[in-house]
């Protein structure tokens, strides 16, 4: 059974006999956890180490540092009589510092200020005197899309990063809704479930499962709710329920001697379950294609006034949501749609995006299961390869060719808009690429380069461009789908920077999947090899360019994938900041900004230097100088191949050959 949680807020003016008979007197005979809340910096706590010395069934004591004496306390003398005790007893003791709402991680990486380097800086005193020290992370609307440089900043200051529900820490906190719940939940399942895992207990990685699934709930639900005592001088004593208060008396507890990461079993059962989805769903896929028909129902341009649209969707971010809005426009004006039914993996994700389309089809989002494709396909009228790549992601390849043959089967048109194909590393992946292409009635690919691709060989394609820059241009200078707080949030993010060159910047971390290493190296480890030294050469192009140019630049780095999934862009905004020196003035998007938003943004800018390949497309939509990077190690590929139809390919430079030099004389060319 675990600990009842005990919140003791400590003041002055509170004796050691007082104090002692009070904690004495909460639910005695059951085992107890204390969190010892601090928020005076020049309090003397040992009356609450006395207390805690006589108080029999105390578990664990959490010294919780917050406000001034977070930012203050690094002499560590608020935790010294409390830590103590603890060693005498044996009882496990941390001090928490709970990060406040102006947590500022670019002012505490770059120039060494503000409240979060000042909690850097008492983390390492109280670390000096052999305490352990982990930070909490409240899910707070102003904190939950710095999460990511939060979380990596208390790594790098050798901190544990603790995320649990601000309610847990204060029962009037506001509460995340909507997007931002949707964001929380995101981070929660692919950074802390996902590639933090290996860093928790069993019994944390329960805690935020569950705290997982209070997430997801839809809003309204009930929430779990469990009883927290509260102890000060004012009010006495008291317990109240709160939200999602198991999760988080779990993850304030110690970690002990559990094992670490996640049981080998449930690793072994999800690759299997992976496994056997993709043959289950692969063999029966290429049965049922080579008994299709070949025909071309309808012609060139059939009439679909239901569609069925497949895709790389659940792992989109803004960039393929403006592709989704082309095809849409495309198919409304082409074959008559109306409707649509979109297939995705993650349809909360997706659901967030459609509102952001401006567009003349009624779009249903539904989950990308076979039960729900064969549901969807008894409406449709024919089935549409929504745009975006077509690439090795064996799940969705087998679910597109199961999609495909079924409506083949039965006579219906299929038709694949502005696809960009591979690349394919495994073999089983591009057949069933090629299977699906084959199949295709029409097809549109986006860049010059993509007709020269393997599985588009004998294929009667058209070459036209990515259906993003469609939907773009009907963009005008009312931007309807403008979220009515991202204004202010641009406003704010370049205040004071009028007049002065405005550079905007869109990196993304790159994955190990398609690269080829040299002889002798591992992939993993190669192409972290290439994208950090990749980082260092653009924040040194950064750095010399602000100190050459005289007009001190401002540079803004925005997300176009804000979350997890799909890699973070703000993951790769961390890793800049760390290269980049005081007096560099580089300012960081914060949120999961808008497809309007981000155009919005670009409006506003001189010189774009992106990355993803969305990135490069917004830019060069809007009229913006665009400094492209091609993030496919040893290889061009379609970061290069869409400004070389735009006439720009010198302006582009791959991941493993850009320097400093180069990108500095760029900036310095586009801004004189």
């Amino acid at each position: 059974m675990p600990p009842f949680h005990l919140d003791l807020h400590f003041s002055e003016g509170w004796s050691a006999d007082v104090l002692s008979a009070e904690v004495a007197s909460i639910r005695p005979g059951q085992a107890i956890a204390v969190n010892v809340i601090l928020a005076d910096a020049a309090l003397d706590t040992n009356p609450v180490a006395s207390a805690i010395s006589r108080r029999i069934g105390i578990l664990s004591v959490n010294i919780r540092l917050v406000g001034e004496s977070a930012a203050i306390g690094a002499s560590g003398a608020l935790a010294a009589p409390i830590a103590a005790v603890c060693r005498q007893s044996q009882t496990p003791c941390h001090v928490d510092i709970v990060v406040g709402e102006g947590a500022d991680v670019p002012s505490a990486v770059i120039e060494k200020k503000g409240a979060l380097a000042r909690i850097a800086q008492a983390t390492a005193a109280l670390q000096s005197q052999g305490l352990t020290v982990r930070w909490l992370l409240p899910l707070l609307p102003k904190l939950v899309y710095r999460l990511e440089g939060l979380v990596s900043f208390a790594h790098l200051n050798k901190a544990e990063p603790v995320v649990l529900s601000a309610q847990a820490l204060d029962p009037d906190a506001s509460t995340l809704a909507g997007d931002d719940r949707l964001f929380a939940w995101d981070f929660l399942t692919y950074r802390l479930l996902g590639s933090e895992v290996a860093r928790l207990t069993r019994a944390h990685i329960d805690a935020y499962r569950d705290l997982q699934a209070c997430l997801y709930r839809e809003a309204g639900a009930p929430e779990a709710a469990h009883l927290w005592g509260q102890l000060d001088r004012e009010g006495g004593y008291k317990e109240h329920p709160r939200n999602e208060a198991a999760p988080a008396a779990t993850l304030l507890g110690p970690k002990g001697d559990q094992p670490l990461g996640p049981k080998r079993s449930e690793l072994l059962g999800e690759k299997i379950a992976d496994v056997l989805d993709v043959l289950g769903g692969g063999i029966s896929g290429h049965l049922r294609a080579v008994l299709a028909s070949s025909g071309k129902p309808g012609g060139p341009d059939p009439r679909i006034p239901d569609a069925l649209l497949i895709g790389a969707y659940g792992g989109e971010h803004i960039g393929d949501a403006a592709i989704l809005g082309g095809v849409l426009q495309r198919i409304h004006f082409c074959h008559g749609t109306k409707r649509a039914v979109l297939m995705t993996q993650r349809p909360n994700h997706t659901r967030h995006l459609i509102p952001m389309l401006d567009v003349p089809v009624e779009v249903e989002v539904q989950e990308y299961t076979f039960a729900n494709i064969r549901r969807a396909l008894q409406k449709a009228d024919g089935v549409v390869f929504a745009g975006g790549p077509l690439t090795d992601i064996p799940k969705q390849l087998v679910r597109h060719l199961e999609t495909v043959s079924r409506a083949k089967r039965r006579g219906l048109p299929f038709v694949m808009e502005g696809v960009g194909p591979g690349p394919f590393p495994r073999k089983p992946s591009q057949i069933t690429a090629r299977r699906l292409v084959q199949l295709a009635d029409r097809i549109t690919i986006r860049t010059q380069d993509d007709a020269h691709h393997p599985i588009m060989a004998g294929c009667k394609i058209e070459i036209g461009r990515d259906p993003a820059f469609d939907y773009l241009e009907t963009r005008g200078a009312e931007l309807t789908r403008l979220p009515a707080v991202e204004p202010g949030q641009i406003d704010q993010l370049l205040h004071g920077a009028k007049g002065r060159p405005l550079i905007g910047i869109n990196v993304r971390p790159v994955g190990h999947l398609f690269t080829v290493p040299p002889a002798g190296q591992d992939a993993e480890s190669y192409t972290r090899h290439v994208e950090a030294r990749f980082e260092a050469e653009l924040a040194r192009g950064l750095t010399d360019f602000a100190r050459e140019s005289g007009k001190n630049p401002c540079f803004v780095f925005f997300p176009m994938n804000a979350i997890q999934f799909g890699m973070s862009d703000l993951t790769s905004a961390w890793r800049i900041m760390q290269h980049l020196k005081p007096g560099i003035d580089f300012r960081v998007w914060e949120a999961d900004a808008s497809l309007d938003g981000v155009v919005a943004l670009l409006r506003r800018l001189d010189v774009v230097i992106a990355m993803r390949f969305h990135g490069v497309i917004n830019a060069l939509s809007q009229g913006c100088r665009v400094i492209g990077v091609d993030y496919r190690i040893g290889k061009r590929d379609k970061v290069a191949a869409v400004l070389s139809d735009a006439g720009q390919e010198e302006n582009c430079q791959r991941i493993d050959e850009l320097r400093g030099d180069w990108l500095k004389d760029k900036l310095l060319s586009f801004t004189q």
